[in-house]
């Protein structure tokens, strides 16, 4: 093929003009359908330039093109002058599925329809015949041809995209570094590629309308860009052009545009879209872009509270009978008292988030409360274990829960795949560290789509919806979009990231210590907690110092027994009765409470603070509530042989009058059962549930006056 390279091949009007008029109207009746043709020359020429030379004419007739034409096309354009001889073609081994005369039909066919035009003596400056296709319809051709034969894997890496360059040219590669070499094969361009530094090299390089565009694709588009967005995004910066954009980026090794058509897969996305590398996005928020740690009016953090609010809802339902509505809701007075409660509801960026329904039913389908059947919500085993669990394993808990969260709509089509790729992605970064808010959805967003066919996405959405009325369709942005709801609603919710606003946006997000430790990740020794992080005042105020990053195990002890009045740079917190009172009443030793407070503050408790939490803790009194067995005979006599039998017995128990004594539920009676028949004294309905969740027996001399009303079906009876 070397033989016919040379100069660029000529341009399209030139080598119309040099066809007849027959010939120009053959080629016009392909290009424009049935129109008439101009009358003169000179517009028919005109015209087809404008038709031939049009993106979207030109992808409309290539659907007219069988496989071979379309083979026999590429191969003239591997070319770069766009030519080739007949002897190159004739001997190609890429034809060898054709015969010889099949290779020259192949050949007219597109003469006949304009692809291709065999070049004069004057212009071709050789013996034998050569073949071209126009420079600039080569040009449109050579920007889409190959789009459909590219993985979509390959499109999202500069490593991938390096290596599936056969033809890479490797000196004009080595030529864009910032020391220029020249690389002896493809894996050396990709270890000297790739590197931030070397990246951030080349995207400076380019002009400002490139460098700009670089800017608006991988800032605001996450590197995946399709047209529409473009447009909609640009603000004023260069129009869309397809193949300068597509030169500037391939040329430099920073991105590529490609046509994609995403709708097999469930995605809703049919247009050329500028993708700009995963390296390269990073390297040009870490090199090149603004830090997204600056300007920014706040930075909130929610830490442990969600943990804290939950353990709240237990202890509450553990030691008060709540009732439910008929359709399986607390009612609103109990809601309303436990909302004022929660530290959630006293945070503004959670002002339209109903945070009780959201704790109600995390602790309904995790089975740590049960409605049960008279309309009383109970905490369970699982509940009562959830205050002395890790907090790693809470998190898990918290975060499976958010993780099976539907969307909106309801569909979980892609939500899933995209949910385990951003808490991948999340799980890589540095802890402490910002980054802007589109970052992570964006990076999760595309390496979901680089494995679109890998995980046979395809096939999963035709089984899905084959039968269906309607297929969910998402956009490729909306993917993005919906990831970076769910982490600024939900993995924000749990502690897992701390978000920075700017005028109420959330501009820029971190991964926390704690969302290390929800990720399975160790925390870097230098936020490990070091020291004593509290400073306890006579004034009943508890300041801790977070400094440190790691003291969320600390937060939630604090917050049973104190009441957190603000979360900021420090938590400040009021020791006051009702707080001791109310975390004593639910289970809370007092030197419990004493001694936290003293291994983890920085100098010694006041004094008066240690002598009013046990006074106050004093307030409480505790009434023991156990399951008894009540005996009750006809008279006095009878009960006063039951008495005996009992002491004789060692059986605990304890006389409520002359005619009813209790002993423990857990007692044996079946001896005492029998000592008393001796005496003609016997049990009635022993052990048997009264209704009222005691159990009861009725002492019988054998005399069947004075029936006490048991239910006759009792089969506990003797006979």
């Amino acid at each position: 093929m070397s033989d016919a390279r040379g100069t660029r091949a000529p341009s399209l009007e030139l080598l119309l003009r040099e066809r007849t008029r027959d010939e120009l109207s053959e080629y016009y009746s392909f290009w424009n359908g049935h129109q008439p043709a101009p009358r003169t020359s000179d517009a028919l020429v005109e015209s087809l330039v404008s038709r031939m030379t049009d993106e979207e004419s030109v992808r409309k007739r290539l659907k007219f093109l069988s496989k071979k034409l379309v083979d026999l096309l590429k191969f003239l354009l591997r070319d770069s002058a766009f030519t080739v001889t007949r002897e190159n073609v004739l001997n190609s081994r890429l034809f060898n599925y054709m015969s010889q005369y099949e290779v020259e039909a192949a050949l007219n066919a597109l003469q006949k329809r304009g692809f291709v035009f065999q070049l004069s003596e004057a212009a071709n400056k050789k013996r034998e015949p050569a073949f071209a296709v126009p420079g600039d319809l080569g040009d449109v051709l050579s920007a889409f041809l190959w789009d459909e034969e590219c993985q979509l894997a390959d499109l999202f890496s500069l490593r991938a995209w390096l290596k599936r360059q056969g033809n890479l040219d490797l000196q004009d590669a080595g030529a864009r570094l910032v020391r220029p070499c020249e690389p002896k094969d493809v894996d050396e361009a990709i270890q000297r590629l790739c590197p931030p530094a070397e990246i951030a090299h080349r995207i400076r390089a380019l002009d400002d309308e490139m460098q700009a565009v670089v800017a608006l694709v991988a800032g605001e588009a996450g590197g995946f860009c399709p047209k529409g967005l473009y447009d909609r995004l640009r603000d004023g910066e260069i129009k869309w052009d397809r193949r300068r954009i597509k030169v500037a980026l391939e040329s430099s090794h920073l991105g590529t545009v490609r046509h994609l058509a995403l709708g097999e897969y469930g995605i809703n996305h049919f247009d050329d879209t500028i993708l700009v590398f995963d390296e390269v996005v990073a390297a040009w928020r870490r090199e090149v872009g603004p830090d997204p740690a600056q300007d920014v009016d706040d930075v909130r953090t929610c830490g442990v509270d969600l943990i804290s609010d939950i353990s709240n809802f237990l202890s509450f339902v553990s030691h008060n009978r709540v009732r439910l509505t008929l359709n399986g809701q607390i009612y609103r007075t109990v809601t309303k008292k436990l909302t004022e409660q929660f530290i959630l509801s006293k945070k503004t960026e959670f002002a339209g988030f109903d945070s009780f329904q959201y704790i109600y039913d995390f602790c309904v389908g995790k089975k740590l409360v049960e409605r049960r059947d008279d309309r009383t919500l109970h905490i369970t085993v699982k509940g009562r274990k959830w205050e002395k669990d890790p907090l790693e394993r809470k998190l898990k808990i918290l975060l499976d829960h958010a993780y099976r969260e539907p969307l909106s709509d309801g569909d979980m089509f892609h939500a899933p795949k995209l949910r385990d790729q951003l808490l991948e992605v999340l799980g890589t970064q540095q802890v402490g560290t910002f980054l802007a808010g589109k970052a992570l959805p964006g990076q999760a967003r595309n390496a979901y789509l680089a494995r679109l066919e890998e995980d046979h996405v395809r096939d999963a959405f035709q089984n899905r919806y084959q039968y269906a009325p309607t297929a969910v369709m998402r956009d490729a942005a909306g993917l993005a979009q919906s990831l970076f709801h769910w982490m600024k609603e939900r993995l924000y919710l749990l502690g897992v990231i701390d978000l920075a606003f700017k005028a109420e946006a959330p501009v820029a997000v971190r991964l926390t210590p704690l969302g290390a430790r929800a990720l399975g990740r160790s925390i870097p020794a230098d936020l490990v907690a070091q020291g004593r992080p509290l400073m306890v005042n006579p004034d009943f105020e508890v300041l801790l110092f977070p400094e440190q990053g790691d003291t969320y195990d600390l937060i939630t002890k604090l917050d049973r027994f104190a009441e957190r009045t603000s979360s900021d740079s420090v938590y400040r917190y009021k020791v006051t009765a009702s707080s001791i009172e109310k975390a004593v009443a639910e289970g809370i030793d007092v030197s419990e409470i004493l001694r936290l407070l003293s291994e983890n503050a920085r100098g010694a408790i006041p004094q008066n603070v240690v002598y009013s939490v046990k006074e106050w803790a004093g307030h409480v009194r505790f009434v023991t509530a156990r399951r008894m067995v009540v005996l009750r005979g006809k008279n006095r006599e009878i009960m006063d042989r039951v008495l005996r039998t009992l002491s004789a017995r060692n059986v605990g128990s304890e006389r409520l009058s002359p005619t009813a004594i209790v002993v423990e539920e857990s007692a044996d009676l079946k001896e005492v059962e029998g000592d008393l028949s001796t005496d003609g004294v016997f049990l009635e309905g022993l052990a048997q549930p009264n209704g009222n969740g005691h159990a009861e027996a009725a002492a019988d001399d054998g005399d069947d006056e004075g029936d006490d009303g048991l239910d006759p079906s009792d089969d506990g009876g003797s006979e």
